[in-house]
């Protein structure tokens, strides 16, 4: 059997304020830290429920923590701070301080989370400080994760406007389509012609329809990523 020596002070923990996962290292006098979306990493992390019916069919795959370290190339990219281990709310629950904002983190199961804690205390026999090689900071990655959903904010301010704009542009050809079928109904003249404006009309009304739709997604998804900077700001 492989060991891999990186097991003995890693650990996989799910970071719910961003929707990820992160490696978190117990080092001498900082805790680092490692994100990642990797499926692997989910699939260890939240095992499939074998016990329902619909899964007893097909073989359960079983994947170790090593297997996701194994998957990640942890040489490089680590976040450095030092961190203060403040009191948990539940079982699986750490919350580390550290400069800026505190950090929660929930473990894989109650006994990751004694051997994490434990060799946190372990480990503090000086103070915590961050040594010169240690060029990310929590903080940086907060930093710019805010910068990417302000970002976000206002590209989907943009393409709301585009869309408003293809609204109103389609509200300005329906009311003049409008006012030509009705001179021709007056008319009662050019049935072909009129017959075209009928499925010109038809046509935008179904435009119209599906850039409404697509405006009212993007409002949404403006509205999630401002729940989600306003629950990062507080």
């Amino acid at each position: 059997m492989h060991f891999n020596h990186q097991s003995i002070n890693t650990f996989l923990c799910h970071w719910p304020d961003f929707h990820t996962f992160v490696f978190v290292r117990i080092l001498e006098h900082t805790v680092a830290l490692y994100p990642t979306t990797s499926p692997l990493a989910a699939s260890y992390f939240s095992p499939p429920p074998t016990k329902k019916k619909w899964f007893r069919k097909s073989k359960p795959i079983h994947v170790s923590f090593e297997d996701v370290l194994q998957a990640h190339n942890l040489s490089t990219g680590w976040i450095h701070a030092p961190c203060r281990l403040g009191p948990s709310k539940g079982p699986q629950d750490i919350l580390l301080f550290a400069p800026g904002r505190p950090i929660h983190l929930l473990t894989r199961s109650p006994a990751q989370r004694t051997r994490l804690v434990n060799l946190f205390w372990f480990s503090r026999h000086e103070p915590a400080t961050i040594t010169q090689h240690h060029q990310h900071t929590v903080q940086e990655y907060l930093e710019k994760s805010k910068q990417r959903r302000q970002d976000q904010i206002a590209q989907s301010l943009k393409t709301m406007e585009a869309l408003q704009q293809r609204i109103q542009n389609a509200q300005h050809i329906i009311s003049k389509t409008t006012h030509k079928l009705t001179e021709l109904n007056q008319k009662e003249t050019h049935v072909v012609s009129e017959s075209g404006l009928e499925a010109r009309l038809h046509k935008v009304n179904i435009s119209m329809v599906k850039t409404s739709f697509w405006f009212e997604q993007c409002k949404q998804r403006l509205e999630l990523v401002k729940s989600q900077m306003a629950r990062y700001e507080s």
